[in-house]
């Protein structure tokens, strides 16, 4: 990266209002495609899901995970 680059990088984060981050947002976010990931002892917050809108819910135990894959599940051999 070019050092003016660089040296004008706050000023134009700053430049960013609201109304950009929304409009961008509305662009490329598609909520009906997103997934959220928690990580962490479940049994700590998965009682609070619903509240916060996440009626449906998929607990994967730790030794059935597998970061490479799309569904994060290990395949079954």
């Amino acid at each position: 990266m070019p050092l003016e680059e660089l040296e004008s990088y706050p000023e134009r984060v700053r430049s960013v209002s609201p109304d950009d981050v929304q409009r961008v947002a509305r662009n490329y976010l598609r909520p009906d495609r997103l997934a959220v990931v928690l990580v962490g002892n479940a049994d700590a917050f998965v009682k609070d899901l619903k509240g916060i809108g996440f009626g449906d819910y998929e607990r994967i135990p730790i030794d059935q995970v597998d970061l490479l894959a799309a569904d994060l599940k290990k395949t079954k051999r």
